[in-house]
């Protein structure tokens, strides 16, 4: 968790609304179309993946927590 914790702190802004927006606009998908939960979670379990592969890199200190 406090690995995450680092990533996400070192977030731009626009980088972090633009994630927020991301999850927001797979909710409503989700709800609109009636999309599974299932294929659901499988998309925010790639944007996390996503997330903590190419920030992790740019965060300093990650490695060391």
């Amino acid at each position: 968790m406090q690995k995450l914790k680092l990533v996400v702190d070192n977030l731009h802004d626009s980088e972090a609304r633009s994630l927020l927006f991301q999850i927001l606009l797979k909710i409503e998908s989700c709800k609109q179309d009636g999309i599974e939960k299932e294929a659901f979670t499988q998309e925010l379990e790639g944007l996390y993946d996503h997330l903590l592969y190419y920030k992790a890199k740019e965060t300093p200190s990650y490695a060391k927590k």
